[in-house]
């Protein structure tokens, strides 16, 4: 995955937007990741489809972040 920058050179809506979605991709994944970590207890069923719901809505991210790039650097 690739880091977040700040110090973008054109710095419009678009760069805010993009920074904006990196931030939640990477929380999303922050929360995958502890799910994932702490599947051995007996409340996997719930965990699990919490686990899908985010899982589908960072993904979701990453594709709006793909197409919002790609359309940056069309214009």
């Amino acid at each position: 995955m690739r880091s977040s920058s700040t110090g973008c050179a054109g710095s419009g809506p678009a760069n805010d937007e993009a920074g904006l979605l990196r931030e939640e991709i990477a929380e999303l994944e922050a929360q995958i990741f502890r799910i994932k970590g702490s599947m051995s207890r007996a409340d996997n069923g719930v965990k699990l489809q919490k686990l899908a719901v985010i899982t589908r809505l960072r993904d979701r991210c990453k594709k709006s972040l793909a197409a919002l790039e790609k359309h940056g650097a069309a214009a």
